[in-house]
């Protein structure tokens, strides 16, 4: 139970082999970085603290909503992988505190050059993911500036 780890900062979970897991997660209240691999179609968001700064979804759904993100407005990295839903990157824009995005392997990515949009971000890694930046979108992302680009294999 969480009452044994009230300090806990990092926790990383398989959901499908364990779905009271996030029971659990949501007793954990200074988590600062989560990384949750089997998510399917959980509504994970309401689950997760405020306080966590850096979020990784693996292996979500083709119905797995990202809506419930824009409540985590402490995030500073999200990293998707293997996420089967669509995933509209306007709503990341609604995270003030967002530095980092790093999409893996998520093929049904929509309104990506939304993201050079925002000053804040500093590192885009798109990799895997379909070719959703085409070459003039590329251009876009390099002329942006970013600290961190890798998009090459996109």
């Amino acid at each position: 139970t969480a009452e044994h780890m009230p300090q806990l900062a990092f926790f990383k979970g398989q959901l499908d082999r364990s779905p009271r897991m996030l029971s659990f997660v949501g007793e954990l209240e200074r988590l600062q970085h989560i990384e949750l691999a089997g998510v399917g179609t959980a509504d994970i968001f309401p689950h997760i603290a405020n306080t966590v700064t850096a979020l990784e979804i693996r292996g979500a759904g083709r119905d797995f909503s990202l809506s419930g993100i824009t409540a985590l407005q402490s995030l500073e990295s999200v990293r998707l992988v293997s996420v089967r839903s669509e995933v509209n990157c306007e709503l990341l824009l609604e995270l003030p505190k967002l530095r980092e995005i790093d999409f893996n392997g998520c093929k049904r990515l929509l309104n990506v050059k939304g993201l050079v949009s925002t000053s804040q971000l500093r590192s885009v890694t798109l990799v895997n993911c379909g070719g959703p930046l085409k070459r003039e979108g590329k251009q876009l992302f390099h002329e942006h500036g970013f600290q961190h680009l890798d998009i090459k294999f996109s």
